[in-house]
Formats: structure tokens, sequence, C-alpha cells
């Protein structure tokens, strides 16, 4: 099964923005849709990739591996797979401090870091879209006042 890692090392997402308008399901309907042994698969593959290119000389071993794909299926099943490589992205450059060791712990404890600054970015994102709807539809509805103030002013009726 290498197509996963391939896929995977495919993905960019730069900000959270690309995770947002990203079209990839979420952990939890990978699983729903592929079963969890799939699903499992694709994370251990992930977490491999992420474990070999680290040389911290403790590397995470199968059942190591399996375990914190069952961890974040279990606590971080709403994130995409977009997630993921962002998160590690953001890791790799430090921004959740220095790496000493790839560890379950470690990785859980960049996953939760990133799943909160996940969620503020994620409620900014949604009143931008909100404000931006808001905005066009004062627009639309003041060009409909304007046209219906046209209509009453050359019929006579103002």
């Amino acid at each position: 099964m290498t197509w996963p890692k391939q896929y995977f090392k495919t993905l960019s997402p730069a900000k959270f923005e690309d995770v947002f308008n990203s079209v990839l399901p979420s952990v939890v309907s990978f699983k729903k849709e592929f079963g969890v042994t799939k699903a499992r698969a694709v994370l251990v593959i992930i977490l491999a990739d992420l474990a070999a290119q680290y040389n911290t000389g403790q590397n995470m071993d199968d059942y190591q591996l399996a375990d914190l794909a069952d961890d974040i299926l279990d606590i971080y099943y709403y994130l995409k797979i977009d997630d993921l490589k962002l998160c590690f992205k953001y890791a790799k450059v430090g921004r959740y401090g220095k790496i000493y060791r790839i560890d379950g712990p470690t990785v859980l404890s960049w996953i939760e870091q990133y799943s909160n600054q996940r969620l503020q970015e994620a409620d900014e994102f949604s009143y931008k879209q909100h404000a931006s709807t808001k905005t066009e539809t004062r627009v639309e509805n003041v060009e409909q006042v304007y046209k219906e103030f046209e209509k009453r002013k050359f019929q006579g009726r103002l």
C-alpha cells in the first residue's frame, strides 16, 4: 500500500484556509467509507513517514505507530489528512517547540496545539465568510431599493 504515502507527500497546504477549502474528507469520514483497518493503515503510513524524517535515534515501532493512529482516529476524528500535513509542517519549522524525539505524546501534543489554533482560525474564517455574504446581501438590497425607487418614480407614485 504505497499510494497513501505518495499522495500524502503531494499535499501542500500552506495555511489553514487551504485546509478549510480542501475537498478531502475528515479522518472519520475516511474511516466510515473504507473501514477502520484502512483508515488506521493510512495514518500509520503517514506517521511512519513523519518519524522517518527525524534522526532522533528513538523511532517509533509498529505497535506505537498503530496505537498513535488509533488515538488520532478516536480523539482527532474531525481533522482532515490536510490538517495532519499542515500540523506536521508546522512542527518541523519549530512552531510547537524543539523536536527531541518522536513519540505518541509528542505528536499528540502537536496535534492538540494545532487543533486549538485551527479552531480559532475556523472562527475567523467563518466570520469573514459571513461578513462577506452580509455585505453582498446589503449591496443587493440597496440595488433593489434603488430600482424600486426608480420604478415608482417613473410610475408617478413618488
